[in-house]
């Protein structure tokens, strides 16, 4: 039988877990449930019973498969948030609240999987590892270059990265911590909570599911969707000039950072905003009308990974 590790896509309104195959990018089942039943907790004892709850589920999955797989004793996870040795920090994760600053989901799950090695990193940089292997099937020459990772889904996720060659085995080397969430927009826009994101077009629009619904009902807001690959355009170029300022301290990029990310002209689009359907095209279309009217002399290439569930699975597995 063939071995599998667990992926776990620890998303804002869902969480994602599967099985990917031991040496492969390929999945072999997976589940979907929403991340909260009653909201996020409140107390400390709702905070465990989120964890159960997670426990419950992934033991679910495990009994579904393990007469079909060798599950091995590993569990990836990839979340939104700044992590360091596992632990949340303060601030990061506002899609879980408050109750989870400074807080170790693998800890937590170790307690009811002892043998297992857990680990939690960003899920932008779960997604962007996975999606890279797309890439380079697919012959495209991003070997040597600077890449990004840019998902507008619940939130507003990114990665970034090099791809280098070294004993003939391809890696990458991440820089940053990632975040742009909090990017500053025109002085005092944040791009995730004012400008591109499901809880920015939630608020707006006062639903929930915002994208969805949009995405329904194309004609009614066709103005909004371009609207949405402009500020895709505008977050796309600051980011090639080096321009990302942040607003929270936690998150904050130096000068080095802000040089690493400078010149990077290959973008991985994910989330479930930009990739969605036929607004996703217009998104992504838009985005390359404002990008080559305002950089007319710099090529840039968006590739757009609609699996994003799949991909946050992997990747996730792949972190461990």
């Amino acid at each position: 039988m063939q071995q599998v590790i667990i992926g776990i896509d620890l998303g804002g309104s869902k969480i994602a877990i599967g099985a990917k195959i031991a040496n492969q990018s390929e999945l072999a089942a997976k589940i979907k449930i929403p991340t909260f039943i009653k909201g996020q907790p409140s107390s400390i004892e709702e905070r465990d019973n989120f964890i159960k709850y997670l426990v419950d589920n992934i033991n679910l999955f495990i009994n579904e498969i393990k007469n079909n797989y060798i599950v091995l004793n590993k569990i990836g996870i990839g979340s939104p948030g700044k992590f360091q040795n596992n632990i949340i920090f303060p601030n990061t994760t506002p899609q879980f609240g408050p109750l989870f600053n400074d807080f170790d989901i693998p800890k937590a799950l170790n307690k009811y999987f002892p043998n297992y090695q857990i680990t939690i990193k960003n899920d932008a940089i779960a997604q962007m590892s996975a999606s890279i292997d797309i890439l380079l099937s697919s012959k495209q020459n991003i070997l040597g270059q600077k890449i990004a990772y840019i998902g507008p889904g619940t939130g507003l996720g990114g990665g970034f990265g090099k791809i280098n060659v070294k004993n003939n085995k391809v890696n990458m080397k991440f820089y940053t911590d990632g975040h742009i969430g909090d990017m500053i927009i025109d002085g005092h826009i944040l791009a995730e909570k004012d400008y591109l994101s499901g809880m920015y077009l939630d608020n707006r629009l006062g639903i929930k599911n915002s994208g969805k619904y949009i995405s329904s009902k194309l004609d009614q807001y066709m103005d909004l969707v371009k609207e949405l690959g402009y500020r895709l355009g505008i977050i796309i170029g600051k980011i090639y000039e080096g321009h990302v300022y942040k607003s929270r301290k936690e998150t904050m990029w130096n000068d080095e950072d802000r040089a690493n990310v400078k010149g990077t002209k290959l973008f991985i689009i994910g989330g479930s905003i930009a990739t969605k359907g036929e607004m996703g095209k217009i998104i992504i279309s838009e985005s390359y009308k404002y990008l080559n009217d305002k950089y007319q002399d710099v090529k840039f290439y968006l590739f757009p990974i609609e699996a994003s569930d799949d991909f946050g699975i992997i990747g996730a597995a792949s972190l461990i």
